[in-house]
């Protein structure tokens, strides 16, 4: 390796940008004020941004800004968000304008912040975090924070909020009907880490110091069995050809590991799901989704039964339609050919006579009511998924069998700790906690991720390299200043350099 090379990916002056994506209740707060103490064990200058404090200064929203009550401060801010998108017709343009004020701190004679770390709070639009690694590349690490709803309602309560009202901005913040809207549940899934809200918070801040040790190249750190299993459930989800979605599931058992993957596409005769090749008769070879087709079906049914039945207008049609579209019918998914991803995994342990009592099930996403009634079926006693929100659903119809979190902070209703129902007969299902799977390799190849190559023991000798928590430590990932024109041109001229110099 040229030194010009591992000058490049050597930059102990690197910046780096962490986004903070949480679902409201959650104590974002506390997390942000442990990354600034972390960072500084490091040696890094944080710089705290916080994206609905800039709606104060941006103009074009045209939303009052209100302090009190708590409910109306939080909800004239996500008005004033939506409002500012949907006006700029730019679904990222608090991002971008949080990139000005890093840019406005940069002088013409030191354009680069050595060892400074901004520290962007909070991301509510899956656009917002494409943007920002769209301009930071490997640079920019999305932090996920996940509480349980019985965490979330307890924080926005002593925040003074009623329950009715902590439940209504929770049900927005997940995720709203207009492209500009919130869409918090969207964007979490992007994260790169995803930190889990522990009743004891030095084991929240834990998750967080071993990530920051991974970003900084420690050579001691290795994948958990959790972040394991949904790495593969991860790569499972990629042969997914589904029109909307690709979703992954691995059935993983102890001292075995997994026995079982799945994805959700359609199934072939003889067992399994389809393959790439002439028999392939998938959604995308047919060039349309029969769920789609019949939700717009049934729709338009209803629509034409009330028009009859109340001697309407039949210009009415489309209005009732519109009506049908905005109510759960939409959220059905009986007429899809996919199988899902759980019950994929969970047969194929079926046609390989492997037992899942007792296994755990990864799952990119959470399981809908359908594949919970299965999963129960199955014997499974856990579930892990990357998700801000439970479904209620499928708690609610299951909760005789189904507990929300092993650790013991939430229930779907909200139920009071000493209330809940911790029975070792109940299926647990609890949020992912790890290093997200987009950044698997960056984060634990020795060789194969972005940064620079790890090396675990010292030659001569064979002993363990050394490593520490210090100002001296450099990200394994730069965020380089330069183009790739730059860098180019730079080991071009290297090369020739050292090409002219040799006998």
């Amino acid at each position: 390796m040229f030194d010009e090379t591992d000058k490049l990916l050597r930059d102990p002056g690197t910046e780096l940008v962490f986004g903070l994506v949480a679902p409201v209740g959650a104590d974002l707060e506390r997390l942000e004020a442990d990354l600034v103490d972390l960072l500084r064990l490091y040696g890094y200058s944080p710089n705290p941004i916080r994206l609905s404090a800039l709606l104060r200064k941006v103009p074009g929203h045209g939303v009052e800004l209100k302090e009190t009550p708590e409910f109306d401060r939080i909800n004239s801010f996500m008005d004033a968000g939506n409002a500012l998108r949907e006006r700029s017709r730019s679904e990222e343009v608090l991002a971008a304008w949080a990139l000005v004020q890093i840019r406005n701190m940069r002088q013409a004679s030191q354009p680069v912040l050595p060892r400074t770390a901004h520290i962007l709070r909070s991301i509510k639009h899956p656009a917002e975090a494409r943007a920002l690694r769209a301009v930071y590349g490997s640079g920019f690490y999305l932090i996920g924070l996940s509480a349980s709803t019985a965490q979330k309602l307890k924080y926005l309560k002593q925040k003074g909020l009623a329950a009715a009202e902590a439940r209504k901005l929770i049900d927005r913040d997940a995720g709203e009907e207009n492209d500009f809207g919130q869409k918090t549940r969207d964007a979490f899934e992007l994260a790169d880490v995803f930190i889990r809200q522990e009743p004891e918070h030095r084991n929240t801040t834990a998750q967080l110091e071993r990530f920051l040790r991974l970003v900084f190249g420690a050579i001691d750190e290795t994948p958990t069995p959790d972040e394991h299993a949904m790495f593969l459930a991860y790569a499972s989800s990629l042969r997914s050809a589904d029109l909307s979605r690709q979703v992954g599931a691995v059935v993983w058992k102890d001292h075995v590991g997994v026995v079982g993957t799945g994805c959700n596409d359609v199934p072939t005769a003889g067992g399994g799901l389809y393959w790439p090749g002439r028999t392939d008769q998938r959604d995308h070879a047919l060039g349309h989704d029969a769920n789609e087709r019949h939700k717009r079906a049934i729709a338009d049914e209803i629509a034409r039964r009330i028009v009859n039945a109340l001697k309407l207008k039949p210009e009415q049609i489309p209005q009732i339609i519109k009506a049908c579209e905005e109510t759960r019918l939409l959220d059905i998914t009986e007429f899809g050919r996919a199988v899902h991803a759980e019950m994929d995994a969970v047969l194929s342990c079926g046609r390989a006579a492997v037992d899942t009592i007792g296994a755990t099930l990864f799952s990119t996403t959470f399981p809908c009511h359908n594949c919970a009634k299965h999963i129960v079926a199955a014997g499974l006693k856990r579930v892990v998924y990357i998700e801000p929100y439970e479904k209620s659903q499928a708690l609610d119809l299951h909760d005789d069998a189904i507990t929300v979190s092993a650790h013991g902070d939430g229930a779907a209703r909200g139920e009071r700790e000493e209330e809940r129902d911790h029975s070792p007969e109940k299926v647990v299902f609890e949020p992912f906690m790890g290093i997200g799977p987009r950044r698997f390799f960056d984060l634990f190849s020795m060789r194969l991720g972005n940064g620079y190559p790890l090396k675990r023991k010292q030659k001569p000798g064979g002993t363990k390299a050394k490593w520490k928590v210090s100002g001296e430590a450099i990200a394994r990932i730069p965020m380089l200043p330069t183009s790739y024109l730059d860098r180019e041109a730079q080991l071009a001229q290297t090369v020739m350099a050292l090409l002219e110099e040799s006998p």
